[in-house]
């Protein structure tokens, strides 16, 4: 079954899901809002403030796409690239 890339991300097969990786998932996230928060309150600067939450916001993004090839990998065919 072949998965595109905007399927895969939304598609979550329940029995495929690992717990540990979902409290993965979470802390990672929670520590990304944590960073966010003191990103927002400690820096003054307007420019340097969007500057660090842009950063921060690439990062949810990268976890976000990640998490898809971590609660799927056991759901790939051998046929498709890794």
């Amino acid at each position: 079954m072949h998965h595109d890339s905007t399927s895969a991300v939304w598609d979550v097969n329940v029995s495929d899901v690992n717990d540990f990786d979902v409290k993965r998932l979470a802390v990672a996230l929670g520590a990304l809002a944590v960073l966010l928060v003191l990103t927002w309150t400690t820096i003054s600067d307007e420019k340097l403030r969007l500057a660090g939450t842009a950063v921060l916001a690439l990062f949810a993004v990268k976890i976000l796409v990640r998490r898809a090839d971590v609660l799927h990998r056991d759901v790939k065919g051998s046929d498709e690239p890794m």
